[in-house]
């Protein structure tokens, strides 16, 4: 085990360091809102030789308070930008007003430059060469065509007509064609369906009334068989129960006689 953690030591690359990336970037804020470029290049005119003027910012009215200008400085040496902010920062601006502004010098915080690309467009001054545009001023400096007459016009469609009819149906178009007939036959029915009112509504609701009228007399007829029983008895029990008188019969002997 510890031959083997010997020879992985030994494979292991050595790590670099990573070297100190140099500060010369430098931005100056809470620059007077309204200060031009012009007259903020001139107080910094003894540092020329040392920097250059990356972008300057003016201030946005809009901010209110927050309204100041700002510059972004690029020196060649870390040593030269040290001694701009020995030297430039707390820099006292005064307007006509008198209002002053105290300018702040500190490092960018992205000490990355951007880089300008430029492409080159190829076609830039190639007009008079392009064959639409050639097109097009030939189209603009031909005379204008007559219309063609009723009569012309007429062979013309005609010539049309002839060269549709002359194209010959492959099995590949004529399934094409057949296929989207059955599509519009489709779509038709499906219209005349959803025109069509529904049947089986009506069908339910002439059921459902049939059979409501007919539950109607049945309840009807019962009532008045239910009242028939009862007005019956009620009659026998009013009426009183009369004598029943036989007469008499002869005796066989009267008979013969």
């Amino acid at each position: 085990k510890k031959k083997k953690k010997s020879m992985s030591a030994s494979t292991e690359k050595p790590r670099r360091r990573r070297e100190k990336k140099q500060c010369n970037k430098v931005v100056v804020r809470r620059l007077p809102p309204l200060l031009p470029e012009d007259k903020f290049l001139q107080t910094i005119a003894p540092f020329k030789d040392d920097c250059s003027l990356l972008y300057y910012v003016v201030g946005d009215p809009t901010l209110g308070k927050n309204c100041f200008a700002r510059a972004y400085l690029q020196f060649e040496k870390p040593e030269g930008a040290q001694h701009f902010f020995q030297v430039f920062d707390g820099h006292r601006f005064r307007n006509a007003a008198g209002v002053e502004h105290k300018a702040v010098v500190e490092l960018a915080p992205v000490q990355k430059i951007p880089r300008e690309r430029r492409r080159v467009d190829k076609t830039v001054n190639t007009i008079e060469q392009d064959a639409t545009y050639l097109a097009f001023v030939q189209q603009l400096e031909a005379k204008p065509q007559p219309l063609p007459t009723p009569e012309q016009w007429l062979r013309m469609r005609e010539a049309q007509k002839a060269e549709e009819a002359a194209v010959v149906s492959t099995p590949l178009t004529q399934y094409l064609k057949a296929k989207k007939d059955n599509k519009m036959k489709g779509r038709k029915g499906e219209r005349s369906r959803r025109d069509r009112p529904p049947r089986r509504e009506k069908e339910g609701k002439s059921s459902r009334e049939k059979k409501e009228r007919g539950g109607k007399k049945e309840r009807s007829d019962r009532s008045s068989r239910s009242k028939g029983k009862d007005t019956v008895p009620a009659a026998s029990a009013e009426t009183p129960a009369q004598p029943t008188t036989t007469a008499p019969q002869p005796s066989s002997s009267a008979a013969t006689a």
